[in-house]
């Protein structure tokens, strides 16, 4: 949908530079051998590359947006002259918080140059979706592949590691990896690291605690700056040297809408001659939002459907001013769509808040394609990842570099967990079918895959046939064991041949 969270924001110029920059000074300093082992130990210690995020993130900053912080005193103290110094910046629900990382990201990598090789500059970004893979071990990972192929230069420890356990299916120990920490920043003078959203990482387990815990005693060098809601009481964990309390600026709340309004051909020509009228949805809107941009977003995705000037004013004068109202209104906009958008908006919202995994856009289409009287998979059954967003009102966006589908906030999550089972009691029945479905009428026609390229062949093709291999039974245990959705499971447990092409995916 034209004005979704995941594009307007999006300043024109690719803001991919960051990636380049690191590009470049790897070529500099490291010769072609050292490159491709450095990339190789990277790879190998985790397959997760935040930079790709951090882009992601820096394209819906806003040009102008978020200068206040960059040009505060703790801010400056943190990222300028003095010695280790923890910032905690607690940002309140919806306030932008992650674009706000990657601007001050941005803004280390633009004010270090990374030619400077004594100056290492790491993101984290944490995300509720994936809790699972999240977990201490794999973001520390993370950050040793980040200093390992910032320098090109690996450690001997790193070596060994590598050399040990290259050809085993372990990983060095939660040990081994702060150790291997440890020695990669001997090479740097300084090493600045912004985890964002810590918040939204497992509290069961120990996860949240388990990582400040470690990243306290990390070495002087390293200067952290953590994004997170105080919850669980996160605030009292860490002995935080500073912290900033972040609410949205109204100056940065007015920019954004101001980018929005000229950026909507409906709202252009409703408001076309209408200065005062513009400036009035600026002051409304900015104000209404109470220093949140998910609440200005979701007030301009409201604002741009109207169809004139009096319907405009009138949904301005009533506007939300609370979050879950605002959800409340998307979802009764979503609802007065024709049959057909708000079947699929519903189908979209079962599937996003029930799957155990995240969904790519690609996998979204082909269960969505996949019905009870679907023999194959036909391409034009395929819905347009555009149209998919755009019946949602919002509250549905595309990561443009992950393909990864999913609502716009875990705020938006967490209403939906609330009201998913009146609005969806039968999910995990309609998403078991389909997956049995799916498998059936994409698998190999002998039952099975000679071998491991003729899999990938099928994961390629058929983008939903790992999801639904993976996890169909834990789908099937929401079964109700009295009713006849139970039968579907026996006979696909009893085709042996079905079977074992899905148990060929776990392997």
């Amino acid at each position: 949908m034209q004005g979704s969270l995941s594009d307007i924001m999006a300043s024109q110029e690719m803001q991919g530079h960051q990636t380049e920059t690191i590009l470049g000074s790897i070529l500099r300093m490291a010769s072609a051998e050292e490159a491709n082992k450095c990339l190789e130990i990277g790879e190998w210690l985790s397959k997760v590359n935040f930079w790709t995020m951090q882009n992601e993130h820096f394209s819906k900053h806003v040009p102008g947006t978020g200068v206040w912080l960059l040009e505060s005193e703790d801010y400056n103290a943190w990222s300028g002259k003095s010695t280790q110094d923890s910032q905690m910046p607690n940002p309140s629900t919806g306030v932008g918080k992650t674009v706000l990382s990657s601007t001050i990201v941005n803004n280390l990598l633009e004010s270090y140059k990374l030619s400077e090789s004594k100056i290492a500059v790491l993101c984290v970004y944490c995300s509720y979706k994936r809790q699972k893979e999240q977990t201490v071990q794999e973001l520390l990972s993370s950050i040793l592949k980040q200093l390992v192929q910032h320098r090109m230069q690996p450690s001997e420890y790193i070596k060994m590691l590598h050399k040990r356990y290259q050809t085993k299916i372990s990983k060095p120990s939660l040990s081994e990896i702060i150790a291997a920490i440890e020695e990669e920043t001997k090479g740097y003078a300084i090493v600045f690291l912004v985890l964002d959203a810590l918040d939204e990482l497992a509290e069961l387990g120990g996860t949240r605690v388990k990582l400040l815990d470690i990243l306290s005693k990390l070495p002087s060098q390293f200067r952290l700056l953590v994004t997170s809601r105080d919850v669980g009481g996160i605030g009292d964990i860490f002995a935080w040297d500073k912290k900033l309390v972040i609410k949205a600026a109204v100056d940065d709340l007015k920019a954004y809408v101001r980018t929005r309004i000229t950026s909507e051909t409906r709202l252009m020509r409703l408001l076309k001659g209408n200065e005062k009228l513009s400036e009035e949805i600026v002051d409304k809107v900015s104000g209404n939002a109470q220093g949140m941009f998910l609440l200005a977003c979701l007030h301009m995705d409201a604002l741009m459907g109207k169809n004139n000037r009096k319907a405009l004013m009138d949904a301005l004068s009533t506007l939300p001013k609370e979050i879950h109202s605002t959800y409340d209104e998307a979802l009764d906009r979503i609802d007065k769509q024709g049959d057909d958008d708000r079947e699929l908006a519903h189908e979209i919202f079962m599937w996003l808040t029930h799957t155990v995994q995240p969904l790519s856009v690609k996998q979204l289409q082909h269960a969505l394609a996949c019905t009870e009287d679907t023999d194959e998979m036909d391409e034009d059954a395929l819905t347009d990842p555009d149209i998919l967003t755009s019946v949602c009102a919002g509250l549905v966006v595309i990561d443009n570099e992950s393909q990864v589908i999913r609502l716009v906030h875990y705020t938006t999550q967490e209403y939906f967990e609330k009201i998913r089972e009146n609005l969806f009691p039968d999910a995990q029945m309609r998403i078991t079918r389909t997956a049995l479905k799916y498998i059936s009428i994409c698998g190999p026609e002998v039952g099975y895959f000679a071998d491991s390229e003729e899999l990938r062949a099928c994961h390629d093709s058929y983008p939903f046939f790992e999801y639904a291999a993976q996890n169909w039974g834990i789908h099937a245990k929401g079964l109700s064991s009295d009713s006849g959705d139970t039968n579907m499971v026996i006979d696909f447990l009893s085709n042996s041949g079905k079977m074992l092409c899905a148990m060929q995916s776990l392997l």
